[in-house]
């Protein structure tokens, strides 16, 4: 499942769901080389669990704490206003992102459900990732716990 993510592409996606979100058109950068690194890192932090197919909630994590820690996202030169903890929020969209995509896959007779997040704690949960310490794993059960509430089925 990993390994099927054309992460140029996704995350560039990502990128113009923040800038709408944040307010500010084509002002963000993303490094190729990063990404590639982020790519690489995933797939290995992942393979840790020894299962052929680890779940979604388990893969989110590990795509949200590497974006998060590499920090492939900066803004361009002439951007007026800079939100510093844009690779944070850029994370937490990417890994539910990466869960809606899944579930769009999975639910073709039930309606597709998009994980959203009251902005509060978007806003807590990128400052918390921005100044505490974060592991791959402990970022994958946070979010195995938040899609078990939203998707008790997702497995």
């Amino acid at each position: 499942m990993i390994s099927e993510i054309d992460w140029e592409r996704f995350l560039f996606a990502v990128l113009e769901l923040v800038e709408h979100q944040l307010g500010c058109p084509d002002t963000l950068l993303l490094d190729r080389d990063i990404v590639r690194e982020i790519a690489e890192r995933a797939r290995e932090t992942v393979g840790s669990y020894n299962k052929e197919s680890p779940n979604v909630p388990k893969i989110a994590g590990h795509i949200a704490f590497w974006v998060r820690k590499l920090k492939p996202v900066s803004f361009e030169q002439h951007a007026t206003e800079k939100f510093l903890a844009v690779n944070e929020l850029v994370s937490l969209y990417a890994a539910l992102a990466f869960c809606d995509q899944y579930h769009e896959r999975r639910s073709q007779h039930h309606r597709a459900v998009i994980y959203r997040l009251p902005p509060r704690v978007v806003v807590d949960w990128a400052t918390t990732m921005r100044f505490h310490s974060h592991s791959p794993h402990s970022t994958a059960l946070i979010f195995e716990i938040l899609m078990g509430s939203v998707l008790p089925e997702m497995e």
